[in-house]
């Protein structure tokens, strides 16, 4: 095992995540206040990140199963994802920032995989580390949000504080630099160089004969629909002062972290929880958080309980997201692990997260208000129903009797 292992990885998922704390929750205020943009262009612009996640995670992902060190990729995605922030913040016009939002995509979907690969890979007879080890991105994007929360709280007034959303880009931009060169110390993740296939990404799609790999995809996918109501209503939503929350930025940013608290102390438990309960039950139970957040955010106050209830953004992401990569590893042939990722983060970040991001644009528009403001209830009536379909497909979807196979990659 090589020296200092877990807080090397431990480092690695700080610097990767903080990079996109440090433009994503504040990205629709940037377009929609700081650039004037409409409900539709602003979905068309989130759009672009999906379609990166489509096709970028699978190439670079295959490139790593086969040819190149996963440190070494990532290093090369991160000086690409720095470039393109730097372009975003200078973007101006609508064609300028859908194409700087698209760049930026194509450099960050391949990064979670990456990390994973490396992780898995260095990990696997640490039956507690992935999860001791991703906590610390969770850390890094909690860090993030409180130092732009900070830094937004040096400008009196919400005016002023719109007027420097591009300092978060430019920031995201430096240290996705600094990932890049700290990437370059992770411990050498080589290529499985397989005889038999070129193309690692085929191996992984003949994993969707089988019935458990389809349901975690499904319901991936669905959780990732639920997820872009979170990154992309939910700062609209907060600042909205004539329908929603009515806060100003520095309060939007302060709430926003409320999400990752408990993600903190879920992350060292999921061994746990996967040896106590199952594979099953601890998706479903991540699938469960979905609709039970927003029936309160279609209640739509008083704001401490809507913010309170954000808590169970944590149960999503270890007991959702991170255990379905967790049961994809264990899934996924030896020579392929990369290219299942990719197939795991095309199906869910990728499809999933654009039928999100369309989805919120188009029910923002039907559901503003002449006034001012939106009808949220009817906004979040649509996760809700989605969260509660996706909760139905893992218990149908996942038999008890093969669940055992999934669990070793944690027990």
């Amino acid at each position: 095992m090589p020296r200092w292992l877990r807080p090397r990885l431990s480092l690695m998922f700080f610097l990767d995540i903080g990079v996109t704390a440090a433009y994503f929750p504040l990205l629709s205020v940037h377009l929609t206040k700081t650039l004037g943009f409409a409900p539709r262009e602003v979905g068309l612009v989130f759009a672009m990140l999906p379609l990166a996640t489509l096709v970028a995670p699978l190439i670079v992902a295959g490139v790593a199963d086969r040819f190149l060190a996963a440190e070494r990729a990532v290093a090369m995605v991160n000086v690409a994802r720095a470039a393109a922030l730097l372009l975003l913040s200078q973007a101006q016009t609508f064609p300028e920032v859908l194409v700087s939002v698209l760049l930026v995509g194509l450099a960050t979907a391949p990064n979670s995989v990456l990390d994973f690969t490396i992780a898995f890979h260095h990990l696997r007879d640490d039956p507690h580390g992935i999860g001791r080890t991703r906590v610390f991105g969770t850390l890094g994007w909690i860090a993030v949000l409180w130092l732009g929360s900070a830094y937004f709280e040096r400008f009196a007034g919400v005016t002023q504080q719109i007027e420097r959303t591009r300092g978060l880009l430019q920031f995201g931009a430096g240290l996705a630099l600094v990932s890049a060169v700290y990437a370059l110390t992770l411990p050498h993740t080589p290529p499985a160089r397989s005889p038999t296939r070129v193309f690692a990404f085929l191996d992984a799609a003949r994993l969707l004969k089988n019935r458990e790999f389809r349901a975690v995809l499904i319901a991936a996918a669905i959780g990732a629909v639920c997820t872009q109501f979170h990154f992309v209503l939910n700062p609209l939503f907060y600042s909205d002062r004539v329908t929603g929350l009515g806060l100003d930025l520095a309060a939007t940013s302060r709430a926003s972290s409320v999400a990752q608290f408990l993600e903190v102390g879920l992350f060292p438990l999921l061994g746990a929880a996967v040896a106590r309960l199952g594979m099953r039950r601890v998706l479903a139970l991540g699938m469960l958080a979905w609709p039970l957040r927003y029936a309160a955010y279609a209640l739509g106050g008083p704001a401490s309980f809507v913010i309170g209830m954000q808590t169970l953004h944590g149960v999503t992401v270890v007991f959702g997201q991170i255990a379905s990569q967790v049961a994809v590893d264990r899934l996924a042939p030896a020579d392929a692990r990369a290219s299942s990722q990719a197939l795991l983060s095309a199906t869910a970040a990728g499809a999933g997260s654009l039928l999100g991001q369309i989805s919120c644009g188009l029910l923002l528009e039907a559901n503003a208000l002449p006034g001012g403001g939106y009808r949220w209830p009817w906004v979040f009536a649509f996760p809700l129903a989605l969260g509660t379909l996706g909760l139905l497909v893992l218990v149908l979807g996942m038999r008890k009797d093969t669940v055992t196979a999934v669990r070793r990659a944690v027990t």
